[in-house]
């Protein structure tokens, strides 16, 4: 009887745990009918709070005969892209807004993802567990290299601003940029993915540079923190010069 009671109980609050996540998710969704309304989100955007209509939505851009892309790898390492880096509080966002005048760059702001996948990218191609099941995949570092082409490619041209970057109306002529600092650190592998991007290396004095960071990120005025930044803004630049010289100026320029 102990234990036919303790079913009975068990199923009861399975019953009711039901109910209550039912009213959760209820009360979610209305949440965001009342954020999206609210912000008055630009009608030409879809939004669904169904996932799996959210998923269903993207099979058309995964088919080879609906594909509305078009990239041709060969033809998109062909691209001059225009790569800004530097240490940060360098002056990259002054060079970005100076570019972003002309009519025929498109740059915008840091695209923050680009950064973030390369970082995880690093990471995991230095594993060589993750490399190992990845061959048993079938994935290999040139499909790696390959999709990681089409991505960057992908997120520069198909990022949508709030403002107008380039006046050109010929998006043959449009030459497309990225202002991401840091993504310098993969200069290197970002020449051999596009073996005709152009690389402005922004370099300012490294006592500006560390003190101007230190106030960025409201830190503490102390001489320890701010040879910290020093020593930060000096290997990070001391790698970047070294890897610039070696590509040489035709594809590598520093801006002082």
């Amino acid at each position: 009887i102990k234990y036919l009671v303790a079913i009975i109980i068990f199923y009861i609050f399975l019953y009711f745990s039901k109910i209550y996540y039912q009213s959760i998710n209820n009360d979610f969704k209305q949440d965001q009918l009342s954020f999206i309304k609210s912000k008055k989100i630009n009608s030409n955007f879809t939004y669904h709070l169904n996932y799996e209509t959210e998923f269903d939505k993207f099979e058309k851009y995964l088919s080879l005969e609906n594909n509305s892309f078009g990239y041709e790898l060969n033809e998109i390492r062909k691209q001059p892209i225009i790569f800004i880096g530097g240490f940060g509080r360098s002056g990259t966002t002054l060079l970005r807004a100076i570019l972003d005048v002309h009519s025929n760059i498109n740059c915008g702001p840091e695209t923050l993802i680009l950064l973030r996948f390369l970082d995880f990218l690093h990471i995991n191609i230095k594993s060589s567990r993750f490399l190992s099941e990845a061959s048993e995949a079938g994935i290999d570092l040139p499909i790696i290299s390959d999709a990681t082409t089409l991505f960057i490619y992908s997120i520069l041209k198909n990022r949508k601003f709030n403002y107008t970057t380039s006046s050109s109306t010929d998006s043959k002529n449009i030459r497309l940029c990225c202002k991401d600092p840091n993504i310098f650190k993969y200069i290197k592998y970002l020449h051999k993915l596009f073996p005709n991007a152009k690389f402005i290396h922004v370099y300012r004095d490294g006592r500006a540079a560390a003190y101007s960071y230190m106030r960025k990120e409201s830190l503490k005025q102390s001489f320890n923190e701010f040879l910290k930044y020093f020593k930060w803004w000096t290997d990070f630049n001391r790698q970047i010069n070294s890897d610039c010289i070696e590509m040489g100026r035709e594809y590598c320029h520093q801006v002082k």
